[in-house]
């Protein structure tokens, strides 16, 4: 599938200052809606407004007497304080609802408009819909605390009021209601910061919950499934490489595996003894087995970044036909565009460095793929269906620089040592059980299936294509 090309950042100045004056606009509409509530009594009064903040509190002098628990007047502020914001927040969602029909990201991003044709935006945007009620969640638990004279004010994520505590009657009674609504709008305006207030500043480097591409030896964009007494390695003897996975289906352990770190948006199973030689970072939450292992920490419900698989190829519209190498024969192929290919039992195809494009591409069993790379890489792009079942070896020996980028839908699984970069988008990739030396190289596809006792070693991935984009 061809995507559209991203847009520069510079292009977009003119529409986020338009959207910066519409905000700024309904901001201050929203403060021009105000609403009412009273106790039942009629002793206590709150006014809030749309923009989520308390106007005015007014309490009875008859309340403000030593008869009257401090306690008890709190607690009946917060009712009463609620009820006016509750009428502030559905009247806030209309009329945000309405007013954002105007908004418009030069076209990219249109309320209730189609989704722009970026490579990779529609699985992110599934991706966070799917992490919603979650991310949902967590902020509703956060609390934040607004303190001004004798009142303490605490509300939560969702901007409503958690709890106020009154130490004492000031000396001047007014001054009472004063101070219980300055901190009730302290700890709204603290809530409401949950949105980063450095938006403006530079930044120059990633956090350290983001994870690149280089740094993973697998990457899935909706599940991992890593089977019994499989090991994931490092290049370097005793190190262990990580995974990642981008989807909010689980990532998963089965008995006596061994890895290294882990990012995921899913949450992580590990079953028994499973072993995670560094770090879990996780949106959700961690389950563990009996008598597992975690070297490092442990971070549940927190937040993960990855890369979205921004990855896409157009294909030559005319090829030079379909390529078959007969059981037992040699082929040398340049660079170029071709049709089906088939490498039969025990034949070898060479390919030197430069791009391939293949309309489907089966290596059978005892068959061969002699990359002479030392030159650059060698790039295969495939648009359909591929079987993989011999092996890729360097001509002159040691590794080869083999890229290979899938984009079928298909399930690839690879029935013979592959050694190289394997990038499918739209398909599972199954790493089956092979003999020595086994797969090595980076892996990345929408799912991710390691099967039982085998060991996979990681050579991280650089160079061209540029695979994530954040």
């Amino acid at each position: 599938m061809a995507f559209d090309p991203l847009p520069s950042a510079s292009s977009f100045a003119s529409a986020l200052a338009t959207i910066e004056n519409q905000l700024a606009a309904l901001d201050n509409l929203l403060a021009t809606f105000t609403f009412t509530a009273k106790s039942s009594d009629g002793n206590i009064t709150v006014v809030a407004d749309a923009s989520i903040a308390i106007d005015s509190i007014t309490i009875s002098s008859s309340l403000l007497t030593g008869s009257t628990a401090l306690t008890t007047l709190a607690s009946s502020i917060v009712t009463v304080a609620n009820q006016a914001l509750a009428s502030a927040h559905t009247k806030a969602a209309s009329q945000v609802a309405t007013s954002v029909a105007a908004f418009n990201l030069q076209g990219v991003c249109v309320p209730n408009g189609a989704q722009p044709n970026f490579a990779g935006f529609a699985p992110a945007a599934a991706t966070l819909t799917a992490e919603e009620p979650a991310i949902d969640t967590a902020v509703a638990a956060r609390q934040f605390t607004g303190q001004v004279g004798v009142a303490t004010a605490v509300a939560d994520g969702h901007l409503n009021v958690v709890s106020l505590a009154i130490a004492s009657l000031p000396d001047y009674l007014p001054q009472l209601a004063i101070d219980v609504g300055v901190a009730i709008n302290q700890a709204l305006q603290s809530a409401k910061r949950l949105v980063d207030g450095t938006i403006t500043g530079v930044v120059d480097g990633l956090p350290t919950t983001t994870v690149k591409m280089t740094d993973l030896c697998l990457y899935a964009r909706d599940a991992i499934v890593f089977n019994n007494t499989s090991k994931l390695v490092g290049s370097t003897p005793g190190t262990f490489a990580a995974m990642g996975n981008a989807g909010s289906a689980q990532t998963s352990l089965s008995t006596d595996v061994q890895v290294g770190n882990i990012w995921s948006r899913g949450p992580v199973t590990l079953a028994d003894r499973a072993q995670v030689n560094g770090s879990i970072t996780t949106n959700q939450t961690v389950t563990r087995g009996n008598a597992t292992v975690v070297t490092g920490t442990i971070t549940q419900n927190g937040f993960v970044q990855l890369p979205n698989f921004g990855f896409s190829v157009t294909f030559p519209g005319t090829n030079s036909g379909a390529v078959t190498v007969a059981i037992n024969t040699q082929k040398t192929l340049s660079p170029g565009s071709y049709a089906a290919l088939v490498v039969n039992a025990g034949a070898t195809l060479s390919l030197s460095t430069g791009t391939y494009f293949f309309t489907s591409f089966d290596i059978e069993s005892t068959g061969t793929i002699s990359c002479s790379s030392t030159g650059g890489q060698v790039i295969v792009y495939v648009s359909g269906a591929v079987i993989y079942r011999g092996k890729t070896i360097e001509k002159t020996g040691g590794r080869p620089k083999f890229f290979m980028g899938a984009f079928g839908t298909s399930s690839i699984a690879l029935g013979g040592p592959f050694t190289g970069t394997l990038a499918a988008p739209s398909a599972q990739i199954v790493l089956n059980t092979v003999t020595a030396p086994g797969h090595s190289g980076a892996f990345f596809g929408q799912d991710i299936q390691v099967d039982p006792n085998q060991t996979i070693t990681w050579f991280p991935f650089s160079g061209t294509p540029s695979l994530g984009t954040f």
